[in-house]
């Protein structure tokens, strides 16, 4: 699996960074009335994100009942939060594909440590209440980095110059 993904990383790096579609993609994402005024078809591009993301879900979930189980849960993926999670890493990764595999691999660590310690002393839901500290802490930094607040001291009011009439 940690090839699979190392695989689909590099793909999609060389995909979104090297190429027309990635410009375009990134583009769209950034303002899609901007993608539509320079003639991109936004809406197929869109659906092809979308199928994209899909396939590279559906290699994923290949991957992981490939490597581990050989079998299909009939409670799906929806039991393992695997979508959540998902999300969790790729907004911890900034959407860097090779940062999303650094990221992933940390956080599947922290959720097989989680089911390791399971009993009295260590409740299940423990885990995704850290998976989201972790969140809003790296999201709550990205708004200080992006935001930079500045403090002025205000200056005494004094008299105000007297303005000249225009003649």
């Amino acid at each position: 699996g940690f090839l699979v993904a190392i695989g689909v990383a590099v793909f999609a790096w060389v995909l979104y960074s090297r190429t027309r579609f990635g410009f375009e993609v990134q583009v769209i994402g950034d303002s899609a009335r901007a993608g539509r005024y320079a003639g991109m078809r936004t809406r197929r591009k869109i659906i092809a994100v979308m199928c994209l993301s899909g396939a590279i879900a559906g290699v994923g979930g290949a991957s992981q009942d490939g490597d581990f189980r050989h079998q299909l849960d009939p409670r799906g993926l929806r039991q393992a939060n695997y979508g959540y999670t998902g999300i969790v890493v790729a907004a911890l990764a900034r959407y860097n594909p090779f940062a999303v595999v650094l990221v992933a691999f940390l956080l599947g660590g922290l959720l097989n440590a989680g089911y390791t310690l399971q009993g009295a002393d260590f409740p299940s839901g423990l885990v995704g209440v850290m998976q989201g500290l972790i969140l809003f802490c790296a999201l709550g930094g990205e708004l200080f980095v992006r935001y930079r607040l500045r403090f002025e001291r205000r200056r005494r009011k004094g008299p105000e110059p007297a303005l000249e009439p225009a003649p």
